[in-house]
């Protein structure tokens, strides 16, 4: 962090921190701050990972007030804020009176972000002044139990997704897939509906054969086991209709035959920008139905496989 001596230091802002966030970050958090004055005011440049914040204010101690706000916000957002005051600010540049320079504990005494439970990183992508902390095993409380995390706060979302798929029809074929989820990043529930595009099946040398078709709904129930990585697991169950009609036959009908399947997901969803992510999925689904399909005088002509392998592709929104 880059301030002027008249203005809270990193030290100050750390004090700040510890007495007001209750809970450590579960994920590192990397931050580059620094205060420029500007005329009688002052404006406070602060560079995350995702993006800046340019905060103008009347003092220099107003925008450390004001990173002070962001920080604690970003770490911990059950943080409370209704009577929040700031005395290590008001005091300069050395929390708790210290002269010590730039605000640092007298040796032997630990840093003020020990007590919130994280510890400075080594210089990373950002700026190497950058105030940078990660999240450490929080100390048990004087009962022994563990400060709970805060929940993730459930969310509605979609995704439009490029189903390609082999088993269920005569070849591989491919058609839409949208998708409604609702959920935090670590559980959510799916429910989606897909089609695919007729592939034909001959039954003479002549062309005379049949077109099958396929489409379903689904519902699926998905968890990601390790927050840091951007992959889950699902497990559902598909109801839907595979239908046939004659080509190039005298007599043209449509046959419906039901379909119902388990279905297993692998998922990949990146974030490309904000709440926008790119998705991908290799699923498979088994059938409980194998549906014959044939022509009147020609007998049957198309059998389903056993499974139905897929790839999909394409943006999630939540």
């Amino acid at each position: 962090m880059e301030s002027p001596p008249e203005c809270p230091n990193r030290a100050a802002v750390e004090s700040a921190l510890v007495r007001l966030v209750q809970h450590a970050p579960s994920i590192p958090l990397r931050v580059s701050a620094r205060f420029v004055p500007d005329g009688n005011r002052w404006v406070l440049f602060a560079v995350f990972e995702n993006g800046q914040r340019v905060i103008p204010g009347d003092s220099c101690v107003a925008v450390a007030e004001a990173l002070v706000v962001i920080l604690s916000l970003a770490i911990d957002p059950t943080t409370s804020l209704q009577s929040a005051e700031f005395p290590e600010l008001q005091r300069g540049n050395a929390p708790n009176g210290s002269n010590e320079p730039n605000g640092l504990a007298p040796q032997g005494q630990a840093p003020a972000a020990t007590a919130l439970g994280v510890k400075p990183l080594p210089p990373g992508p950002v700026a190497n002044d950058a105030v940078q902390w990660r999240a450490s095993p929080p100390a048990p409380d004087m009962h022994g139990s563990v400060p709970q995390r805060p929940k993730q706060a459930s969310r509605f979302g979609m995704s439009v997704l490029m189903l390609v798929e082999s088993g269920s029809l005569p070849a591989a074929s491919l058609g839409p897939t949208l998708m409604g989820h609702y959920g935090t990043g670590s559980y959510w529930g799916e429910i989606s509906a897909s089609a695919l595009y007729p592939r034909f099946k001959a039954a003479t040398q002549d062309g005379k054969g049949g077109r099958i078709g396929w489409f379903a709904g689904q519902l699926a129930g998905c968890a990601a086991p390790v927050e840091s990585l951007p992959l889950a697991g699902c497990l559902g169950a598909e109801l839907g209709d595979l239908f046939g009609y004659g080509v190039n036959t005298s007599f043209r009908q449509t046959a419906f035959a039901l379909w119902y399947a388990a279905t297993i997901s692998a998922v990949f969803r990146t974030e490309l920008r904000r709440d926008l992510g790119l998705e991908l999925r290799l699923s498979a689904a088994v059938p409980f139905t194998h549906p014959d399909f044939g022509l009147l005088g020609y007998g049957q002509i198309f059998h389903p496989g056993g499974v139905s392998w897929r790839a999909l592709a394409g943006f999630s929104w939540r």
